[in-house]
């Protein structure tokens, strides 16, 4: 949006603000790194509407130091499960596109 904390997930990411926990923020990234366009921006929406179903998304909108992980452990089970799955995914579709994906 206009780049300041808790935007948009994505921002924060990417800019290396806390947001998820410091793994799947690393994971989400190299998910992206993965992706086109079009699957990249299902995939953001994807996290933000977990993040936003969250118990604790007001006071970790007030947070921005704060990783969601510290403030709402459970969904950060469920997103960490997602973001597994997804990179299993985008690695495996990568290989199939001839790219070298770890």
């Amino acid at each position: 949006m206009n780049g300041h904390p808790r935007d948009e997930a994505r921002c924060d990411i990417m800019a290396g603000r806390p947001t998820l926990a410091p793994d799947l923020d690393e994971l989400a990234r190299r998910v992206n790194a993965l992706l086109d366009v079009k699957q990249a921006t299902r995939f953001w929406n994807g996290i933000e509407q977990r993040i936003m179903r969250s118990q604790a998304y007001v006071a970790w909108l007030r947070q921005p130091e704060t990783y969601l992980q510290d403030v709402d452990p459970d969904t950060t089970k469920i997103i960490r499960q997602r973001l597994s799955a997804d990179y299993q995914g985008a690695v495996a579709e990568a290989r199939r596109r001839g790219w070298e994906a770890e």
